[in-house]
């Protein structure tokens, strides 16, 4: 399942890019079958801030690669004794393409109390090449 918590989010297409990430991964693997992988979004639509054509080609490429969608799912609460499977403890790392050939890189814990615990390295085309890396390794399996 992947799930937003909030209507807004610093990245629309984060949650839905997510879920087709997963979607290839496990099909890759030959599992997807054997999974059942859902969005459920606190939003009406996916994407909403960049218009309804894109919302709907957003629910289109879901629908293609059979992941349910479910708008207006606002979570209240949650029940951590009723997950199947918790591994992220909010520690990861993030790219920030900036343009020109640079990114910027994030890390640290971002579920840190009372606020993040996340540093941002300055800019430079190094992160930019490790982004592209990162991603090609994604797309063809190479990590």
């Amino acid at each position: 399942m992947v799930l937003t918590a909030a209507p807004a989010y610093k990245c629309p297409a984060a949650p839905y890019e997510g879920a087709m990430l997963i979607d290839g991964w496990f099909r890759k693997h030959g599992w997807r079958d054997a999974v059942t992988l859902e969005v459920y979004a606190a939003e009406p639509a996916p994407m909403g801030v960049a218009g309804p054509h894109v919302s709907s080609a957003v629910m289109q490429l879901l629908a293609s690669k059979g992941i349910p969608y479910h708008p207006g799912h606002q979570v209240t609460a949650a029940d951590a004794g009723q997950a199947q499977s918790a591994r992220f403890d909010g520690r990861g790392d993030c790219f920030i393409e900036i343009g020109g050939g640079e990114a910027g890189m994030g890390g640290g814990n971002f579920y840190a109390e009372p606020t993040p615990d996340v540093t941002l390295r300055p800019p430079g085309w190094w992160w930019h090449l490790g982004k592209v890396w990162v991603e090609k390794s994604w797309l063809y399996g190479k990590l």
